[in-house]
This record gives C-alpha cells, sequence and structure tokens, in this order.
C-alpha cells in the first residue's frame, strides 16, 4: 500500500500506462528506471517486429522496414471521424519518426552506453512516449499480401 498520497498518485499515473508498458512495474518498483524504460523500447520493437512478421530484424532497421513509405508492412487505421487521407499520412510519418526516434535516443543509448541511473521523473516521461507509441500501434495492422522475404535481425 503506497505511503503517502504523492505515492498513491504515482501508481495511479503508472496503472493509466499502455499495458506493455505496464509490464516494467518490477523495474519501476524497484528502482531500476533505466532498465524499465529499456525495457519498454525493446518491448515496442519487439511487437513491431510481431506485428510486422519482421522478426529477424531489430532496431532502426525494423522500424525503417515495417514502417516504410511504400509498400509498408503496417497500416495505420484512420481514426474514427478522420477524413483526409493528407491528416492520416502525417499521423504515419510522425509515429515513424517518434518511433526511429525511440530507437535512437533510448534503446541505443540506454543499451550501449553506461550512463548513470535516470530519475523516477525522467522514467515516467519516457514510460509515457512509449506508451502514446504503443497506443498509436493499437490502431495499426499488418498489410494483407505483402511478401516477406526473411531477413536476418541486426
Amino acid at each position: 500500500m503506497p505511503a503517502d498520497d504523492a505515492e498513491l498518485e504515482s501508481v495511479l499515473e503508472f496503472d493509466a500506462l499502455h499495458p506493455e508498458v505496464r509490464r516494467c512495474r518490477s523495474e519501476v518498483a524497484s528502482g531500476h528506471y533505466r532498465h524499465a524504460v529499456r525495457r519498454a523500447a525493446e518491448e515496442f520493437a519487439n511487437r513491431v517486429a510481431d506485428m510486422s512478421g519482421l522478426v529477424e530484424l531489430s532496431g532502426r532497421r525494423l522500424l525503417l522496414t515495417a514502417l516504410r513509405n511504400k509498400d509498408p508492412y503496417l497500416r495505420l487505421e484512420p481514426r474514427p471521424g478522420t477524413r483526409s487521407p493528407r491528416s492520416e499520412h502525417s499521423e504515419y510519418n510522425g509515429f515513424r519518426e517518434m518511433a526511429l526516434g525511440l530507437m535512437s535516443a533510448v534503446r541505443n543509448v540506454f543499451t550501449h552506453e553506461t550512463e548513470p541511473e535516470i530519475t523516477r521523473t525522467e522514467a515516467f516521461e519516457w514510460l509515457s512516449f512509449i506508451s502514446a507509441l504503443h497506443r498509436i500501434l493499437d490502431r495499426m495492422s499488418p498489410v494483407d499480401g505483402l511478401e516477406t522475404e526473411p531477413e536476418r535481425r541486426s
């Protein structure tokens, strides 16, 4: 049971995150914030790989392939009420750029660099960002009939 109002608020905020991000609860609870964020970023990439069928790829190469503009492996379903293909295209491009940024700014740095532990606040900010990416990914589906060639995970 949380000790004070601030801790209770923190627990409630964590519970509002996407279920895929909440899988990092034990790392957050034990104060391993950097590891929690790295794990959440890796789980995001794994989910993209599973959904696209590109399980032999990883990191930026995975995202550049799965979310390419021409013949993407994943299609973003429009938001209810969206009428403009231009808006849908813009959201797709923005999602791709943010996902690529996640790989560069978080997954690669937190995995390959030996920086000090991050703060709880920094962790929640990154976890919230990753949660938002998962919510967009919830609206994506594999493109039917796309021939996939086996590619190696890098």
